[in-house]
């Protein structure tokens, strides 16, 4: 799992390919979706100095560019947890399930 802001992958398939290829591995577009004031309203409980510039912007990104079509849209309204099972049961995963390095393949 790759976690980025991948902002110009998404909204381009042949970015996204390239992704996959350069991974060797078939990608999902998780596109975690919450409304401007929810985003706000996280960002400043954090408090997080990594976040100043990220809260300055939250409005600038109210309207983003069309996802790819293969994107899966999580509602980021609910809690993580519940992202977390969104996500798996789109991606056809009914648990949690982690690689370690030993088992990862090359290609």
């Amino acid at each position: 799992m790759i976690a980025a802001p991948f902002t110009a992958e998404r909204v381009s398939p042949a970015l996204i390919e390239g992704v996959a290829r350069r991974l060797c591995s078939d990608v999902a577009l998780l596109y975690i979706d919450a409304p401007d004031d929810v985003v706000r309203a996280r960002l400043e409980s954090r408090n997080a100095a990594r976040d100043r510039v990220k809260l300055s912007r939250v409005a600038d990104q109210a309207n983003p560019a069309a996802l790819v079509p293969q994107a899966i849209v999580i509602d980021g309204r609910v809690a993580v947890d519940e992202q977390v099972a969104e996500a798996l049961h789109a991606l056809g995963r009914p648990e949690r399930r982690h690689r370690t390095d030993s088992q990862a393949a090359s290609c």
